[in-house]
């Protein structure tokens, strides 16, 4: 699944050198103004699928997408509109683009108004064709520039990323837990209890570039919440050595001499690939490979995809805590 949050690209059009004036106003319109029109309700298998709809859907639907999740805004807050039905606000609202800003006022805080941004997106609510067209071409253009590359580079990597996530363990939680077992943070956000407390479907989405923290997205009935898959898959490792069982299994990962052999020569050459690995060290390709594994599901081994290449360095912090851990339990 590919998520882009507004955030996100809006990022990507402000730092991008090769966006001229002109397109950094159409990147603010589009994935602010125009934000909930963008964000589909439903999911698409591929990008490409949302494109396709995107380009050939009913543009009402777009108008409609974006004064329901305003008219849900007001309900929260408690507006003046609070249960008209979606219909019934759009007429009201979008009667003149004062209008439309009043009502904007009402939903959100002043700070996070951009009136400039949101005259044009009235026009645009106005007209929903022109605003379905600038929303696909401007997005395709996106794609097939930049972020059809960036899925490329990132999605072994996060495929690998899934399929070491027990996910049986998370369904098992109440979604607050789940979101808190998955950002590492015990989750007091008004938004995001508002979003569970309604019933939302929670959807988490592994993203390097979220740092140290996590980000979050509500869109129609999905709560979107994005984290840094190398801070969690730290958080998992470090809660299983205070495990016995788990501990001497990852001592075990470690009594091959071979194993310490490769060890020694990732750590000599600060990372490398597989195929070199094999080269360097003698050993049968089937060999490498299943010490490789090993290591690298221990978590003692930092493993990253590079088109169809596999490069590996050393966790040398977890190999830290697994020595810790180790002289903690003998309390020497």
């Amino acid at each position: 699944m590919i998520v882009l949050t507004n955030s996100d690209l809006c990022s990507y059009c402000r730092n991008s050198p090769e966006l001229d004036g002109e397109s950094e106003w159409t990147a603010r319109l589009v994935f602010e103004g125009l934000h909930h029109a963008v964000v589909p309700e439903r999911h698409f298998n591929t990008f490409p699928d949302y494109l396709q709809y995107m380009k050939s859907c009913d543009s009402s639907e777009l108008t409609h997408n974006i004064l329901q999740f305003y008219r849900d805004r007001h309900d929260w807050r408690s507006g003046t509109m609070k249960n008209l039905s979606t219909e019934e606000v759009g007429e009201k609202v979008l009667q003149s683009p004062d209008d439309f800003i009043a009502f904007l006022l009402e939903s959100f805080d002043a700070a996070n108004i951009h009136e400039d941004v949101e005259r044009e997106a009235y026009l645009y609510l106005k007209s929903p064709d022109k605003m379905r067209d600038i929303i696909y071409s401007f997005i395709a253009e996106l794609w097939e520039s930049r972020f059809q590359q960036l899925w490329e580079e990132n999605r072994d990597d996060l495929s690998d990323f899934i399929d070491k996530t027990d996910l049986s363990y998370l369904r098992n939680m109440t979604p607050s837990k789940a979101v808190s077992h998955m950002t590492g943070s015990e989750i007091l956000e008004e938004k995001i209890a508002y979003a569970l407390q309604r019933g939302y479907r929670l959807v988490f989405v592994p993203n390097r570039d979220v740092g140290e923290v996590y980000s979050k997205m509500i869109s129609f009935d999905f709560l979107y919440i994005f984290f840094n898959p190398e801070n969690y898959e730290k958080r998992r490792l470090n809660a299983q050595l205070d495990n016995l069982d788990e501990l001497a299994r990852k001592l075990g990962a470690v009594s091959d001499p071979n194993r310490l052999k490769i060890l020694k020569y990732i750590a000599g050459k600060k990372e490398a690939c597989s195929q070199n690995i094999i080269k360097n060290m003698g050993f049968s390709q089937s060999a490498v490979s299943r010490h490789l594994k090993a290591l690298s599901d221990s978590g003692i081994l930092i493993e990253r995809r590079q088109v169809s290449a596999k490069f590996y360095r050393l966790n040398g912090e977890y190999i830290h805590n697994i020595l810790h851990s180790l002289t903690g339990f003998l309390g020497i």
